[in-house]
């Protein structure tokens, strides 16, 4: 680049450098880019930033120095997918943790309803579930096809965040999705026979109770 190369270029991809070099946390590099006055919004081919790069890889340092340069912390991918969101479907709970305390809006969600704490409960990356309702997300929030968490959870066999989401949120055991599903159904269709065990277990408990 110092010999006449040009830092907007990109790759297939639509990657800048300074997408490479944020998602990399490549430090020595991503200031040299800004100062020689790389657009700090451009998107690549899937609609990410350098700041979505460095979100989705947990690089605290780039996330840092881009958003004190001005980067955009609610900018979305092309599927609507903030940083924020990035940082918690790949469990980076210090990224959540720093992005949230930056201000980002921990009510953000993509283009298919998918929250804060749906991305971490599909992932089952228990420490960004319990940030996400730390910072206010409903429970038994529901996307656009009315799944929850706990669907989310159990579908993909997560008893960490299924036990979390029952035993400490009480989350509802009995949420239907478009297709008429609950938790429990979503476990044993995919076969997660531990989990489904569980959420029976808990169901033939609330039933008694009630």
């Amino acid at each position: 680049m110092d010999h006449g190369g040009n830092v907007e270029s990109s790759d297939v991809e639509g990657n800048t450098a300074l997408h490479l070099a944020a998602r990399l946390g490549k430090m020595a590099t991503v200031p040299y880019l800004v100062d020689q006055g790389i657009y700090l919004g451009r998107k690549n081919n899937a609609g990410n930033t350098a700041l979505h790069e460095a979100a989705r890889k947990g690089q605290l340092d780039a996330l840092d120095y881009l958003l004190g340069k001005g980067a955009d912390l609610e900018e979305v991918d092309n599927l609507d997918n903030t940083p924020l969101l990035k940082a918690a479907s790949n469990g980076h709970s210090e990224a959540v943790t720093f992005l949230l305390g930056r201000g980002a809006s921990a009510g953000a969600n993509d283009t298919f309803g998918n929250t804060l704490l749906h991305k971490a409960a599909w992932r089952g990356h228990l420490p960004v579930v319990k940030l996400a309702i730390e910072n206010g997300v409903p429970v038994d929030v529901a996307n656009r096809y009315a799944v929850t968490p706990l669907h989310f959870a159990a579908r993909k066999g997560r008893a960490d965040v299924v036990t979390y989401l029952v035993e400490d949120q009480n989350a509802n055991l009995e949420a239907k999705n478009v297709l008429g599903k609950t938790p429990l159904n979503e476990a044993i269709e995919h076969r997660h026979t531990a989990v489904a065990r569980y959420l029976f277990q808990r169901n033939v408990k609330k039933n008694s109770e009630s």
